[in-house]
């Protein structure tokens, strides 16, 4: 869609699962799953490796992304704001001549996404012109939502934690809960002149709805094994 670019942010440091970027994950490097994907949505002119690892972009290339953009450690460390890595890679594409206004950002750690959610999301993007910003998220369980949210103090009395009313006073319906929803970290969009407003994400933002089957990201071990399950349920039967 016009110039539109997916950018697969793919850094080298992970502490608590090292190496999970380019782990195999049924039967091909975790990045792998996030490039072919936003390849075959077809919607993009170019999808761009960002990365500080050169293994990383190395498995990159051969998992077909279009570029590979190598970031300075500064902007690839723990602490680093993602937001700060996608301005310089943008300010530098311009440096030598490729101006990139509307992207699409793909955590290569949430393979749940499929071709269809990223042609949705970058359709919004192009038709809502009253929008900065398109965020995927996916509704809370009404058993684990936001009015059960607790607050503990240092006696261990426990108020809810959204207006600090005691459990007595906490009377509600499930039927009667409004949707709750949390970010899922499979997809976002966003328009490059938020950035001359101070923001990635700018002053409104889209939900773009996803099935909480589709939405799972990886941090740890635990959420690796659980990706893997998840993954394979997704997969058409061989």
């Amino acid at each position: 869609m016009n110039n539109l670019i997916a950018i697969v942010p793919a850094r080298g440091g992970s502490k608590r699962l090292p190496g999970k970027n380019i782990k195999e994950m049924h039967g091909k490097p975790l990045i792998a799953w996030t490039i072919e994907r936003a390849l075959n949505s077809k919607v993009f002119s170019k999808v761009v490796l960002m990365t500080d690892d050169p293994v990383i972009a190395e498995v990159g290339k051969t998992c077909g992304a279009t570029d590979v953009f190598l970031l300075p450690p500064e902007l690839a460390s723990d602490t680093a704001y993602v937001g700060d890595a996608i301005k310089y890679m943008l300010d530098d594409y311009e440096k030598k001549g490729k101006v990139y206004e509307d992207f699409v950002l793909l955590e290569p750690t949430a393979p749940g996404r499929e071709v269809n959610h990223i042609q949705d999301v970058a359709r919004m993007l192009q038709d809502r012109k009253d929008t900065d910003s398109i965020v995927g998220v996916t509704e809370i369980s009404p058993n684990h939502g936001v009015h059960k949210a607790l607050s503990i103090d240092d006696k261990q009395f426990v108020t809810r934690a959204t207006d600090g009313a005691r459990l007595k006073d906490m009377k509600h319906r499930t039927q009667d809960i409004l949707p709750t929803y949390y970010i899922n970290s499979t997809i976002y969009a966003c328009r490059r002149s938020n950035f001359a407003k101070g923001s990635l994400w700018g002053n409104s933002t889209l939900g773009y709805i996803m099935d909480s089957k589709y939405s799972f990201d990886i941090d740890t071990p635990e959420d690796w094994e659980m990706a893997e399950f998840k993954m394979g349920k997704l997969l058409p039967k061989q």
